[in-house]
């Protein structure tokens, strides 16, 4: 299992037995997409994530929404989106918090369509899926903890778009602009030509 969280199309045949999780929309995952691959409903994560009677903390529907995609402790989960790569890492995060292994498809679905011959997906897993909160190899921090280190303890980086860090954009929000001493760094300045950019030109960056 690579310690990259990202991985190239060339080198998915090195990864074992994997199961492809697309993260893109009910129209266009019907159109098209990675064999064996099951869709994975994005917008209802993210807001069942945000919901104060759910969370990240509330095993039960975690229990089901990943049980329902398949996920299986012996396989690699690939996720891949329309190649932004916002949506698969949001995928790639939660399924790492429960301690699922998991890569995000370097280009994705650009990337991969545009190669014959792709490893097969793994079928579903036949048992039951329990998570874990914090099993895996990310975590989360509360608001309370992440106050005490605004001083100057904690190193943020905002990656929204320039105008939404300002306070220009307000995404009709209540309180725009960004935490004191935050670093502006817009996820769209990662990749390059659909793809991210390499591990030294991203530490230069940071």
């Amino acid at each position: 299992m690579p310690n990259d969280p990202f991985v190239d199309v060339a080198a998915l045949a090195s990864l074992g037995p994997i199961r492809y999780l697309d993260a893109r929309d009910q129209a266009t995952f019907e159109g098209r997409h990675a064999p064996g691959a099951v869709r994975v409903p994005v917008d209802e994560w993210d807001k069942a994530a945000k919901a104060a009677g759910v969370g990240l903390d509330r095993t039960a529907y975690w229990d089901r929404a990943l049980g329902s995609l398949g996920v299986d402790p012996s396989a690699v989960a690939v996720t891949y989106d329309g190649g932004q790569m916002t949506n698969a890492a949001r995928v790639w995060f939660i399924l790492q918090y429960f301690g699922v292994k998991a890569v995000i498809l370097n280009g994705g679905w650009p990337a991969l369509s545009a190669v014959a011959g792709l490893p097969a997906g793994a079928g579903p897993a036949q048992g039951p899926f329990h998570a874990v909160p914090g099993s895996g190899s990310v975590g989360l921090i509360d608001r309370e903890t992440l106050k005490r280190q605004l001083d100057g303890a904690a190193h943020v980086f905002d990656t929204r778009t320039r105008a939404e860090f300002t306070g220009e954009d307000a995404r009709n929000r209540a309180r725009s602009g960004h935490l004191p001493g935050a670093r502006h760094l817009s996820h769209v300045d990662l990749l390059d030509n659909g793809v991210v950019r390499p591990a030294l030109a991203l530490r230069s960056m940071l």
